[in-house]
């Protein structure tokens, strides 16, 4: 798994969704949600102890931070509020 094959999952989905809402006339919006790793707000105890994993998986930990920098510079052209 690489964020480019992210990029371009999250792509298609995209483009699966719009496909489908636009056969009936449906808006579509899309957000890319925070991740324990750029969230703001206090960690509940579930996601300390995901963030305790990752801590001891840094490629996982990369691929996540990786990724949402990949998404981000994508943004605008996916139409991502980011």
């Amino acid at each position: 798994m690489t964020p480019a094959i992210i990029l371009r999952a999250y792509r298609a989905n995209i483009a699966a969704v719009r496909g489908a809402a636009g056969a009936f006339g449906v808006a579509t919006r899309f957000f890319w949600q925070p991740s324990i790793l750029t969230k703001q707000e206090p960690l509940t105890p579930a996601e300390r102890d995901v963030l305790a994993y990752l801590e001891t998986s840094p490629a996982h930990k990369a691929l996540i931070n990786e990724s949402y920098a990949t998404i981000e510079q994508n943004a605008d052209r996916l139409g991502v509020v980011f």
